[in-house]
């Protein structure tokens, strides 16, 4: 097939459909960590609050949306590694002061 041909059927070509099912309600709460805060304990305890407000059956899972910001030290995980992965594949922590580690 030459070249020409390649474009022509490229041209021609329907894209494919994606997909996407519907999704349920979102509600989203902003929290703001001050220098010095650990991040684990002031997220389990913004959860704590804002989970008591909302029946048990109106909310099957919570989660972070997104971050900025910075930490002293941070472990990290992929969500199908195991703790061996974890140590061998992205360390067990990371500087993002920018010093060594």
């Amino acid at each position: 097939m030459s070249g020409d041909d390649t474009r022509a059927n490229e041209a021609t070509r329907q894209p494919s459909l994606l997909v996407v099912p519907p999704s349920g309600p979102v509600t989203a709460h902003a929290l703001r960590l001050h220098p010095g805060e650990s991040l684990m304990p002031s997220l389990r305890s913004a959860a704590d609050v804002i989970l008591a407000r909302i029946p048990p059956e109106k909310c099957s899972s919570a989660f972070v949306l997104t971050a900025v910001g910075s930490l002293k030290d941070a472990t990290l995980r992929l969500a199908n590694a195991s703790r061996k992965d974890l140590k061998t594949d992205i360390g067990t922590s990371t500087n993002t002061s920018g010093g060594e580690r």
